[in-house]
């Protein structure tokens, strides 16, 4: 049986947030997510500065964000090639592009 979306994505559903260099689920009630500090891993002589480690914790909790971002703009471009005028096909697009910013805004 060939893979699909629903068997290939086993990470944790739900909003993640990142507080400091951890990324935890927004439900108290779950374990954190994973944390971006090297001293948690054995690491600490590869030193990183709280800013790259906040920042890294920030773009790991957006995964789910983009994931889903992505699965709407890969509906949109089927959408926009089952359309025939172009127009329509210019909806589609704009609906892509907008997805896109939407990505890059986000580490801004």
């Amino acid at each position: 049986t060939a893979p699909t979306m629903e068997t290939l994505m086993k990470h944790t559903k739900g909003t993640w947030i990142a507080v400091g260099g951890m990324v935890e689920h927004e439900n108290d009630k779950m374990p954190d997510i994973c944390s971006c500090y090297p001293d948690n891993f054995g690491q600490g002589h590869l030193s990183r500065n709280d800013a790259e480690v906040a920042a890294n914790a920030r773009l790991i909790s957006m995964a789910p964000v983009m994931l889903s971002v992505l699965q709407d703009i890969l509906q949109e471009a089927s959408l926009a090639f089952e359309k025939t005028t172009l127009n329509e096909i210019d909806t589609h697009l704009q609906s892509i592009f907008d997805s896109a910013r939407f990505i890059t805004k986000c580490f801004e």
